[in-house]
């Protein structure tokens, strides 16, 4: 690991921007994500052609299937 000084301010803004919390490029692996991809994948394993997902707005529903995608793509 390098090191980093704390008063470099440039170098602190360059990795600032490239933290993942900033690219939201990240997910919270929540007992409901486990769930929902482990359902997933059996109905992946099944062949079923779809599922939906249903609840009320701003409860995660995208984040959600974003993070199963992630975790269907590593296998």
């Amino acid at each position: 690991m390098r090191s980093f000084d704390p008063l470099d301010s440039a170098r602190r803004d360059e990795l600032l921007s490239q933290h993942p919390v900033m690219l939201k490029t990240y997910f919270t692996l929540t007992p409901t994500i486990i769930e929902i991809y482990e359902k997933v994948r059996e109905l992946i394993f099944l062949s079923e052609p779809s599922i939906y997902f249903w609840s009320t707005p701003r409860m995660g529903k995208t984040e959600c299937a974003k993070a199963v995608r992630y975790l269907i793509c590593r296998e």
